[in-house]
Parts: structure tokens; C-alpha cells; sequence
């Protein structure tokens, strides 16, 4: 966010809820886990589209459950590194 300029951003996105200024302080402190960025396209040093970028650590268990999720469990208990796993995500992870 930081080498984007704060009125570029503004002028696509004014009235987002999480805006310029609180994915900037994002990226300045992030959340522990967390590292935020952001991607812009351009046109002519204006503006066209952007969204932020966030990169973290995911368990895939959180999202199973039943025998599935028994299996994914069994699974971790011998391969913990599948508990693990790193994502890049584009937009907010809130």
C-alpha cells in the first residue's frame, strides 16, 4: 500500500469499509501470522484497479469434518508439515 498514492486509492475505492488507511496500517503492523501488501494496475500512473494481498499459514483441518476430518487428523499426526500450509490471498482475510 505504501507505493500506491492515498488518493489514487481513494478515488476507486472511497466508502470501502476497509480502505486505504486500514490496509495500510495492515501492512505496517500486521497481525501476528499475517504479512499484507497490496497490488495495483495502473494506466498511465492512474489507477485503474487494485486489491490487497495478504499471505499466511492455513490448517485445512479447520475446514473438514466427519471421517474426513478423522482421516486428515491421522494423517497430520505423521506429515505435521500438512498443518501448515502457506497461502497468498487476494482481498481481506477479515
Amino acid at each position: 500500500m505504501a507505493d500506491i498514492p492515498r488518493e489514487e486509492w481513494m478515488r476507486v475505492y472511497d466508502g470501502a469499509t476497509e480502505n486505504f488507511d486500514y490496509f495500510s496500517a495492515c501492512e505496517e503492523v500486521p497481525p501476528v501470522a499475517f504479512q499484507y501488501s497490496a497490488i495495483g494496475i495502473f494506466r498511465d500512473d492512474k489507477l485503474m484497479a487494485g486489491t490487497p494481498i495478504f499471505k499466511t499459514r492455513f490448517d485445512p483441518g479447520v475446514v473438514l469434518d466427519g471421517p474426513v476430518k478423522t482421516i486428515y487428523n491421522g494423517i497430520a499426526t505423521v506429515i505435521p508439515a500438512i498443518g501448515n500450509v502457506p497461502i497468498v490471498g487476494l482481498g481481506s482475510p477479515h
